[in-house]
């Protein structure tokens, strides 16, 4: 008799997130309504607690704490998203949503992960904001993204802070004014990124204006830190800090012994391609146990001093560029001359000592542009973890890198020139030399390029010689 074997096999098809999307409007809403946007709820409070993981909740008007809501309102983690279908709790399209705090709290207390926070205003109200911090996101919280909102406070604590074991937080294009304590204050986060940030009249207090304690794995890039005093630093480094990258920042008139940045506890930190400008100091660092630090390709004007560094810190500085501010201060001693730097430190070899020669056409971040004659142009060194500057533009454009936060020029290839259309007789040997599309071309001529991801329009003149260099802005 022979036996046979019956086999089956369940399939399980994993149902997909429904995620839904509802609506808050503190002016015209009602918390018996159904969340829609043609019938939307009154309070954020209940909003928060109607939605479900994933959901995106939209909000316009204003809620003020103290008055509206006596409590925190904290988002639980029965809100984790995905990775894939975050929550989000961002300001309705096209409206306004600002969070008014009148009292010495947190705003929004932040349990859940795989979430994002987009495009909300946090700002002081009547009353003294001292003490007041936006966002807490509490310990073990990860993958959260936070972008695109103002912290406007008066003496208020911090725009946000992380409590620790947090993983993969993303701070990116928001701006905060206004702090007293710090304006971004991250503890104990990894393989985290803060980006396109701007931060300007914060005190700062002991912290940095954003202020890397304990952290690892974290990037800081594309950030504008401008007219912050009292400040230790626009960017601190504390607590067994390890492999933070620093660049294309720029730091300008930030004063009262502040420093671009100040490592003070911190191992494998790089500051490579910013732009510190009219500050107390440029960068320093402590020589606490375990530090290093590397400086590369930055320039420093107008500061106090560019460089400080405790005797006996490790310390690599090479292919930067001083003008006009003391270029190193060991221990108790002050370098003024790059020359004299160089023979007591052995360091910047490869450095610079003369006008960067910045596009001062230009406002705010942008006058730190470099035009044509700039000896920054070319005269960095290659590092690999830096591809593109502080306007999202490739680098290098030629074989090297250029030195500060911009590279200078556009990569023109013939498909961004082929519709240029001028007189044949002005057809120039120069145009094969660069492998430029040969159509017919004159002396100079203008070529707009729109910068789809900024949507910007940047004006580019190429003057035609035998001795081509590169286009000049105009």
């Amino acid at each position: 008799m022979s036996g046979i074997l019956c086999g089956f096999v369940f399939l399980f098809i994993a149902k997909p997130i429904q995620a839904d999307t509802y609506y808050v409007n503190s002016v015209s809403g009602s918390d018996t309504n159904v969340g829609s946007a043609a019938s939307p709820w009154q309070t954020l409070s209940h909003g928060i607690g109607q939605i479900q993981a994933s959901d995106t909740l939209y909000l316009t008007g204003l809620f003020v704490y103290g008055v509206d809501y006596s409590d925190t309102l904290s988002i639980p983690v029965g809100l984790s998203g995905t990775t894939a279908s975050p929550t989000t709790i961002a300001v309705w399209p096209d409206q306004s949503a600002s969070l008014d705090v009148l009292t010495m709290q947190t705003v929004l207390q932040v349990y859940a992960s795989n979430l994002v926070i987009s495009g909300l205003i946090f700002k002081a109200g009547e009353i003294d904001s001292t003490g007041a911090t936006a966002i807490t996101l509490e310990n073990g919280v990860s993958n959260v993204t936070i972008q695109n909102c103002t912290f406007n406070y008066s003496d208020g604590s911090s725009g946000i802070t992380t409590m620790g074991n947090n993983d993969q937080i993303t701070i990116q294009n928001n701006s905060v004014s206004g702090m007293a304590f710090t304006g971004f204050n991250l503890i104990g986060v990894t393989n985290s990124t803060v980006t396109g940030n701007s931060a300007t009249n914060n005190l700062g207090g002991y912290y940095g204006i954003i202020n890397l304690d304990n952290v690892q794995n974290v990037i800081v890039t594309k950030n504008y830190l401008y007219d912050n005093d009292e400040a230790v630093a626009g960017i601190q480094i504390d607590n067994n800090s390890n492999n933070v990258l620093i660049s294309n920042n720029i730091f300008t008139d930030n004063f009262s012994y502040a420093y671009g940045v100040f490592n003070q506890g911190g191992s494998d930190i790089n500051v490579i391609n910013n732009t510190f400008h009219a500050n107390y100091g440029g960068v320093g660092d402590t020589g606490d146990a375990g530090n290093d630090t590397t400086i590369k390709n930055n320039i420093f004007t107008g500061n106090v001093r560019a460089l400080y560094y405790a005797t006996g810190t490790p310390l690599i500085a090479d292919y930067n560029l001083f003008y006009n501010n003391a270029v190193g201060y060991v221990g108790s001693d002050e370098y003024y001359t790059l020359a004299n730097w160089q023979n007591k430190t052995n360091q910047d070899r490869n450095s610079f000592d003369d006008d960067p020669q910045f596009d001062t056409t230009g406002y705010g971040a942008s006058s730190f542009a470099l035009t044509a004659d700039s000896i920054a142009i070319d005269h960095g060194t290659g590092v690999v973890e830096i591809v593109d500057d502080y306007e999202d533009n490739a680098r290098p454009v030629s074989a090297y890198y250029d030195i500060g936060a911009y590279e200078y020029g556009v990569d023109f290839t013939p498909t961004q020139v082929k519709k240029v259309q001028v007189p044949k007789q002005h057809l120039q040997v120069t145009q094969k030399k660069i492998k430029w599309k040969k159509v017919t071309s004159a002396n100079s001529y203008i070529v707009k390029l729109m910068n789809a991801k900024n949507k910007k329009i940047r004006a580019i003149k190429k003057i035609t010689t035998n001795n081509y260099t590169r286009p000049v802005a105009i």
